[in-house]
């Protein structure tokens, strides 16, 4: 046998070694990413009140409505800025749509914000 053909059967043989490595190592990866995540979408319990707590969080949350509510007309809020208190209430209309009794509390010493336009020149 000569040289090249030595080389040729040891690469072959460590070609074949690193596609099992990869092809276990790939399979390994595959459980773990989706393994994992499908068992977290159970709660492994019986007791009624937490099974109760986490189905209305998954089954009926309204994250995604309040968020959007919230922060696409609002948008950004500093203290003392308008935004602010608009943010605040509607923060309090809700919850006394929600029956929840709620009042604005003073704090601090703001004179308020409101930011100008900013302008950008592009020179060369």
């Amino acid at each position: 046998m000569n040289l090249a053909a030595i080389l040729n059967q040891i690469f072959r043989e460590e070609s074949m070694h690193n596609t099992r490595i990869f092809s276990t190592t790939l399979s390994l990866l595959t459980v773990v990413v989706f393994g994992i995540p499908a068992c977290a979408q159970t709660f492994p319990t019986d007791d009624p009140v937490i099974k109760a707590i986490w189905e209305a969080g998954m089954e009926n949350s309204q994250v995604y409505e309040l968020s959007q509510a919230l922060l696409d007309p609002i948008g950004p809020r500093l203290t003392g800025s308008p935004e602010y208190n608009e943010a605040a209430d509607w923060l309090l209309g809700r919850y006394a749509e929600w029956g929840i009794s709620a009042r604005r509390e003073q704090y601090g010493t703001w004179t308020g914000w409101r930011r100008g336009i900013t302008h950008i020149d592009l020179v060369e």
